[in-house]
């Protein structure tokens, strides 16, 4: 019975009302609590205003629905609006290939969606590397976690001023979070030594890992939770022990400097792209012996003739073809038949 059309057309107007009253919760919301300035929270970092998004997200979070005719849990209101509606069209208005194919231009279309689009909270992909570039150790993108961090912090300085009483500005600030990051320990990944003080920085809120398949619910791997605290994941873990011989060390050091600008390229396969060329460098010879006998086969500069009969007389260079060489007729480069040496005529009209 509840596979019926019937069920089917009041679970689609359920989820289509449960979008609506979300969108009314997110607009009352900023109604009741503005917004001092856009992207307050993430552009001061005040406790005011980290503390105003906080209270927001958790409010909205707490009464965020579900969408139950097909399984949907989004944060946004837009995405939640366009999904609702985007079943109620598949379901009730698309007759063929066509009305599917335009379905999804309607919906980028829509004026309602248009200002959701606009209103919606952008990314952790858009301000995390803002935040990053300003020198920010200690920050994270969802304001509850950051305002975590901020009460923490206000724990630690009670903490000292409980201790001592005659506590001064510089050691409450000394007790901060903030100060102790800006100057983290030479070992600051376990087995890993960086020259830079500044190489990691806050953990980052982009969503990893996968839903299902073979993969889902085992452990991170190490390297995937180093490159998510990273600031800028460079090689410099592998820029060690480079080859002896200075031009191979010239060709490491240059392919380290392109492939941590490399996008096309996941960071386990850099490291062991650069491992490997410095063992097959370490088996090889020494360049000046292979540049020896290049530059024996395959010279440069060529010797003219009449200095190569007066002074070489006995040493052989690689033949050089003339110019246009294979304009030149010759029976020695090809012969069209062994029977037919005269040219056919050509037949007059």
């Amino acid at each position: 019975e509840e596979f019926k059309d019937e069920w089917r057309e009041k679970s689609i107007l359920e989820d289509y009302w449960k979008a609506e009253k979300y969108h009314e919760l997110h607009q009352r919301l900023r109604k009741d609590l503005p917004e001092r300035e856009q992207l307050a929270a993430e552009r001061t970092d005040r406790v005011a205003d980290v503390l105003r998004s906080a209270f927001c997200k958790e409010y909205a979070d707490q009464h965020r629905p579900v969408l139950t005719h097909e399984l949907a849990d989004y944060e946004n209101p837009y995405m939640l609006k366009r999904s609702a509606m985007e079943r109620l069209l598949h379901e009730r208005c698309v007759r063929n290939q066509l009305d599917e194919r335009v379905m999804p231009r309607l919906l980028d279309q829509h004026p309602e969606l248009v200002k959701l689009r606009r209103q919606a909270a952008l990314p952790p992909e858009t301000l995390e590397p803002l935040a990053a570039f300003r020198g920010d150790v200690r920050w994270h993108f969802d304001a509850r976690e950051r305002l975590e961090q901020k009460l923490q912090g206000v724990d630690q300085v009670l903490q000292v001023i409980v201790a001592n009483e005659n506590a001064n500005v510089d050691q409450l600030r000394a007790a901060l979070p903030e100060k102790r990051a800006e100057n983290p320990p030479e070992n600051q990944l376990e087995g890993v030594r960086h020259p830079w003080r500044n190489h990691l920085g806050f953990e980052s809120a982009v969503p990893r890992g996968v839903a299902g398949g073979t993969k889902f619910g085992q452990p991170e791997p190490e390297l995937a939770t180093q490159l998510a605290k990273m600031r800028y994941p460079t090689l410099q873990r592998v820029a060690h022990t480079l080859p002896k011989d200075p031009k191979y060390r010239a060709h490491v050091v240059r392919s380290i400097r392109v492939l941590e600008r490399s996008k096309d390229w996941d960071f386990q396969s850099k490291l062991d792209a650069i491992n490997r060329m410095k063992e097959i460098y370490d088996t090889m010879k020494d360049s000046q012996e292979y540049m020896s006998g290049l530059d024996e086969k395959l010279v440069v500069n060529r010797v003219p003739s009449h200095i190569k009969r007066k002074y070489a007389k006995d040493v052989q260079y690689v033949k050089h073809y003339p110019k246009m060489w294979y304009k030149n007729k010759s029976f020695f480069r090809y012969r069209p038949s062994l029977t037919a040496t005269a040219p056919l005529g050509k037949k007059k009209k």
